[in-house]
């Protein structure tokens, strides 16, 4: 447009004589008047594309909101351990393998909907084998923690409660405990503090009026599978019932958060992840090498060896210091 518009105001100011008996002049004033309509409607239709594309682009937040998620309990996780630290190109590997691999579908739902699943399923995988067992559930429980209060399945207040209890609070500065000496210090705060939350606002002045009852229920080997008093047992959730058993049972809360990330998440989370070597094999590159820590009770020796001959690949050891010498 901007030559066509040079061209057009070169032939006006340099032609001689009438307008109208200039020929190149008209040809061009034709030229320059299909093109503007050409390029209007090319602006049309690229305004209608956008706006599909802005659409679309919404229509699949969720899957950026579900890896955005993932990514950053990942990025906190090395809080726990600086080993556990995850570069955002390892991360984004992952992304893409997911948007290629999940299931197709012609509708939109069910397609982001498949992504989810995989991607949720394929980063829990990836990051809990090189977790140590210890904190292998410590990182499954936050992330159905993060993915619920993303979806307000559970609310901050009740997150906050979760996680801290009645640690903040100053007994003498609390309604009074019973009068016995079966409930601790500790277990009374907690409730207090489970009492601002609506469902729980009269369960100070039920355990102090159905005393035997809790206390029956309290003492059991297993509470979280026990019936709960005063109506309980069928008016809470799987979390709220998660947090009424953190308060009195702190030793049974993994117990019942098993059972939490089970109803959230499915199965295969509260699963044991089996380490698959082939799978691993499969990841790495020249650019991407599988690094083993060894520690007490785990040598990947024979593994690695296994998975060699299957793979008819040279294997051959270096010596890294006493005890690893070539044989």
């Amino acid at each position: 447009m901007d030559e066509l518009e040079e061209n057009l105001l070169f032939k006006l100011t340099s032609i001689q004589g009438p307008l109208v008996d200039d020929e190149s002049l008209i040809e061009v004033l034709g030229v320059t008047k299909i093109t503007s309509e050409e390029v209007k409607h090319k602006l049309v239709t690229a305004a209608e594309t956008e706006v599909k594309i802005n659409s679309a682009r919404e229509e699949f937040r969720p899957v950026a909101t579900r890896g955005s998620i993932l990514y950053f309990l990942i990025v906190e996780m090395s809080y726990v351990n600086a080993m556990y630290q995850t570069s955002i190109r390892q991360f984004l590997a992952l992304f893409d393998d997911s948007m290629e691999k999940s299931d197709k579908s012609p509708i939109t739902s069910k397609r982001i909907s498949n992504i989810i699943d995989y991607l949720t399923y394929e980063v829990w995988k990836y990051q809990v084998r090189g977790l140590y067992e210890e904190h292998k559930f410590l990182y499954t429980l936050l992330l159905t923690l993060k993915i619920c209060l993303q979806s307000n399945r559970i609310k901050p207040n009740e997150f906050m409660t979760f996680i801290k209890g009645g640690a903040a609070l100053d007994l003498k500065a609390v309604a009074p405990k019973p009068k016995n000496n079966w409930i601790s210090d500790m277990t009374w705060l907690n409730l207090v503090e489970l009492s601002k939350i609506p469902q729980f606002s009269e369960i100070l002045s039920q355990v102090s009026r159905n005393e035997k009852a809790w206390r029956q229920w309290y003492d059991s080997d297993a509470p979280e599978e026990g019936n709960i008093p005063d109506g309980y047992q069928n008016s809470l959730d799987i979390f709220k019932r998660t947090l009424l058993v953190r308060s009195w049972c702190p030793d049974r809360t993994l117990a019942q958060a098993r059972k939490f990330v089970v109803d959230a998440l499915g199965q295969r989370f509260a699963d044991g992840v089996i380490l698959d070597f082939h799978s691993m094999w499969g990841e790495s590159d020249t650019d991407t090498p599988l690094i083993c820590f060894l520690s007490m009770g785990s040598d990947p020796t024979a593994q690695i060896d296994t998975l060699a001959k299957k793979l008819k690949v040279d294997c051959k050891p270096v010596s890294m210091g006493q005890g690893q010498e070539i044989h």
